[in-house]
Formats: structure tokens, sequence, C-alpha cells
């Protein structure tokens, strides 16, 4: 038993010291297995993260992805914001950043009118 798992592992510590031996572009090269495409867009560069997101609904025609990801909070407001921001992914005069700040206000009156009533 001690003799088997002694092998086990010199076999083990081998495999692994020939993988880390290998030059590095073979080591993590995926280029075999995936196929990358580089969008450059304007809109992130020098803009907010709304507009960043909003160009990259648009280049990749998608925006579940931004949920499953995490990359915006799963809460009612941001929900709407996304479905907003799909459906208009091709249309140039879309802005982003307003429709967001349109949503904004519209939660920041609701939640103003909760408290006055709650108050009253």
């Amino acid at each position: 038993m001690q003799v088997a798992l002694a092998g086990s592992f010199v076999a083990l510590n081998f495999g692994y010291w020939c993988t880390a031996s290998r030059r590095r572009t073979h080591s993590w090269n995926m280029s075999e297995i995936y196929h990358v495409v580089e969008h450059h867009t304007e809109h992130c560069i020098e803009s907010s993260y709304t507009r960043c997101l909003f160009a990259v609904i648009r280049a990749s025609d998608s925006a579940q992805w931004l949920k499953d990801t995490n990359a915006v909070p799963n809460t009612p407001f941001w929900t709407k914001w996304l479905e907003e921001a799909y459906q208009n992914r091709h249309d140039v005069k879309f802005d982003a950043v307003a429709e967001m700040r349109k949503l904004v206000t519209a939660q920041i009156s609701a939640l103003q009118r909760r408290q006055s009533i709650a108050r009253s």
C-alpha cells in the first residue's frame, strides 16, 4: 500500500514537473479551442460604466450574461434598465445614461412618495 502511494506521488510530481517545464507559449495557449474577437469601442474608453455596459450589450447582442455573471445587481431597477438597453441595442440615438437617470429619478420619486405616505 505504501509503495503504491509513493509510486503515485512520484508519477504525479513527474507529470507536474514536465508540465511546468514546457514553454509558456504552450502552457496556456487556448487559441486552438477559443476564437477571440476584440471589439474596441469609444464608449468604454472615456465614459461611465453604464455606457460601457450598453456598448457591450450592443456588441454581444445579449444582456442575459450580465445577470448571470453578476456584472449588475439583481434588482428590479437594473432588470428594467437591462430590458430597455437590450430592446434599444440597435438604436444609435438611444442614450443609456439618460435612461439610467430617468429610472433613478423615478425610483427616488417612488421612495419619497412611500416615505410621505408612511409619515401620514
